[in-house]
C-alpha cells in the first residue's frame, strides 16, 4: 500500500483543452506529475452533459484502441511531447510520460446539445482525478 501511495502522490495530470469537433469531444491531458502513465483500459472517463433534448446524460465510457472510437467509447488519438502539440513522441510510444500531453477522442450517443456546458472527469489507474467543462 506504500509504493501505492506514494506513486499516486507523484502522479498529477490536468486536462489542458476540451471541445466538441463534430462527431467526437476532444480532451487534452497533460501528465504534469513525476511519473509515467501508462495502462490507458484502466483509466476511468466519465462525462455528464445535455443532449440536443435537453436531457441529462451520465455515463462510464470504455476505452478501444480503435482509432475511431464507437459510440460511448473514448481512445486515445496521439501524445504529444508538449502542450503545442506540434511533435509527436518519439520515444516510449504509447506512455504519456511527464510533460506529455495527449489528445483523446469520445464519441457519445446521444451527441450534447448545442450550445449546451458539460462535464468531463478523468481518473487514473492510482484515482487521481482531474475534470473540465466543455460546450455542446
Amino acid at each position: 500500500m506504500v509504493e501505492v501511495a506514494e506513486e499516486a502522490a507523484r502522479t498529477d495530470i490536468e486536462i489542458t483543452g476540451a471541445q466538441m469537433q463534430a462527431p467526437f469531444v476532444e480532451v487534452v491531458i497533460g501528465n504534469c506529475g513525476k511519473v509515467h502513465i501508462a495502462q490507458f483500459n484502466k483509466w476511468d472517463m466519465v462525462v455528464q452533459y445535455y443532449d440536443g433534448n435537453s436531457t441529462y446524460n451520465i455515463g462510464s465510457l470504455i476505452y478501444t484502441e480503435e482509432v475511431d472510437p464507437s459510440d460511448d467509447e473514448w481512445t486515445v488519438d496521439a501524445i504529444y511531447t508538449d502542450n503545442s502539440r506540434s511533435q509527436q513522441e518519439v520515444f516510449e510510444p504509447e506512455i504519456l510520460n511527464p510533460g506529455e500531453v495527449m489528445l483523446v477522442k469520445l464519441k457519445l450517443n446521444p451527441q450534447p446539445g448545442a450550445g449546451t456546458t458539460n462535464r468531463v472527469v478523468v481518473s487514473t489507474p492510482n484515482g487521481v482525478v482531474t475534470s473540465a467543462q466543455f460546450q455542446g
